[in-house]
């Protein structure tokens, strides 16, 4: 309950006996007029008159008892109120408002109370009632503000006394609010020095939620990545990196996307201190660029690049790290180990997208490249191309495959070592699925048996050696059979050979 004492202090602020002196000093005879034209009363200013702080708080009271208080305050705080008194501009009236809301509110808090606006009306709600936990993320714990519908993004208390994650938690806010004018970023509204929170607008769901919980069509992921590469780029342009990008920071708001959590984010344009430089916090792991891991201080752009691939995989395959998609030599060079292989920025990465988007949609350029592969040709397009496809598509061109294809792709998988684990690795996965009878297992023993007497690493003959045992022995093929006799005939690794015996 809102107290004696509370109700004096804003009749004091009123009646302009405060030393801050937001409202001008008020007679009497001006406090009188006040409460009869706003609030129909009939008082008269004569002699006796009680004190004139006595006087505003007895008619609170009346106001608090009667559930009307809020429109006392939705009266004072209005800007046409403001303007009729301090003789100020919109402009000016709008700034003093704001400030006599913030001061209201800090001093409300004792009582635990607050106002907030809406519907043209402020109101005044019980802090305790009008906020609904939801849940917690790095430094702070996220409440529903029932009565605005708003999120409230408070920190923790537990670090109230660390003033590098104070200042990380106001940067936050001040770099998400130098970003409202972007459409793609999430609004934030204002900031609460006294609680160490501020307000922003509610989101729908988290990236991460949609892609693992909704089944998401190739146009829809598309559109997604094209929307997150083009608002990061334009952060970019501004000087700005996130340094924390990943799903459960990307968000769903009435149907768009919206990036947020800048808590990590750095303005290229502002120097900061040592301190907060030097952290050793990181973004989340999955995302996180190799060189944030040594400290936030060596992010850059390319560092937030990093974090893009690693989303365009999630996106694509549900999984940061799987490449099985068609955007495959986009993310590889988004997520190189050495920044210096990857993009120089978001917009860089956009155009190679939209390139190799514009790439696999040319129907003319997909038929020139099925007669190239046909051939037995391997080249930059045709790179491209197995880069792009998935688990599924690999092992469909395998068991359709003669030996002019099997060299084309052999030559795909030398081009890289991720290439040539990337297929043994799609075809392990999905080769049993593709095959529908027994007479499909014969090209992929082939294939197989072309990997382990070519140069390949000992992880991609190790997995080719796997499945053709298990097409010898567990399918029962005469054909995989006879091919493991020829391979240990010829001479192989000891522990190639023991796989593909099925010895221990």
């Amino acid at each position: 309950m809102i107290t004696e004492e509370m109700l004096k202090t804003i009749a004091n602020v009123f009646s302009g006996d405060d030393e801050n002196s937001i409202y001008e000093y008020k007679t009497g005879s001006d406090l009188v007029r006040f409460f009869n034209q706003y609030f129909n009363r009939k008082d008269t200013y004569k002699n006796p008159f009680p004190s004139r702080w006595r006087y505003v708080v007895d008619i609170l009271q009346q106001l608090l008892q009667t559930k009307k208080l809020d429109e006392f305050f939705t009266v004072i705080l209005s800007i046409r109120y403001i303007q009729t008194e301090l003789h100020l501009s919109e402009v000016e009236a709008v700034q003093k408002s704001n400030d006599a809301l913030l001061y209201f509110n800090e001093l409300l808090q004792y009582d635990g109370y607050y106002l907030v606006y809406k519907d043209d009306k402020f109101i005044l709600m019980e802090r305790d009632k009008d906020l609904t936990y939801l849940t917690s993320g790095g430094y702070a714990d996220i409440y529903l503000q029932k009565s605005t519908g708003l999120i409230i993004k408070k920190l923790r208390s537990e670090y109230y006394s660390d003033k590098s994650i104070c200042s990380r938690f106001k940067r936050e806010f001040d770099i998400t609010k130098s970003l409202s004018s972007m459409e793609l970023i999430i609004d934030v509204y204002e900031f609460d020095n006294s609680r160490l929170s501020y307000s922003m607008e509610k989101a729908d769901m988290t990236l991460e939620h949609y892609i693992n919980n909704y089944e998401v069509d190739l146009e829809i992921k598309i559109k997604i990545i094209r929307l997150i590469l083009y608002t990061i780029s334009n952060v970019h342009e501004k000087g700005i990196i996130h340094r924390d990008l990943s799903p459960t920071n990307i968000f769903f708001t009435n149907g768009n996307i919206k990036v947020a959590d800048f808590g990590l984010g750095k303005d290229l344009n502002v120097l900061y201190s040592k301190q907060t430089l030097n952290t050793n916090a990181v973004g989340q792991l999955f995302y996180c660029a190799p060189e944030q891991l040594l400290g936030l201080k060596d992010s850059s752009k390319r560092s937030d690049v990093f974090s893009l691939g690693r989303i365009i995989n999630f996106i694509m395959t549900k999984s940061p790290n799987k490449i099985s998609h068609i955007f495959r030599t986009v993310s590889e060079k988004s997520t190189h180990e050495s920044s210096e292989y990857r993009h120089e920025n978001a917009q860089d990465l956009l155009n190679h997208f939209e390139k190799v988007l514009k790439y696999h949609n040319d129907k003319n350029k997909n038929s020139e490249i099925k007669n190239k592969i046909g051939q037995g040709i391997f080249d930059d397009e045709i790179e491209i191309y197995y880069a792009s496809l998935s688990e599924n598509e690999i092992c469909q061109i395998v068991l359709s495959s003669n030996f002019k294809v099997r060299h084309s792709i052999i030559a795909f998988m030398k081009k890289k070592e991720s290439y040539s684990e990337g297929v043994i690795q799609n075809i392990n996965n999905e080769y049993k699925t593709t095959c529908k009878q027994f007479e499909d297992y014969d090209p992929f023993s082939d294939f197989m048996d072309e990997i382990l007497k070519d140069r390949f690493s000992f992880r991609v003959k190790e997995i080719a050696a796997i499945i053709l045992n298990e097409i010898a022995y567990s399918v029962n093929r005469y054909h995989a059979q006879r091919l493991i006799k020829d391979i240990i005939s010829i001479g192989i690794e000891p522990i190639i050979e023991d796989i593909l015996k099925g010895d221990k």
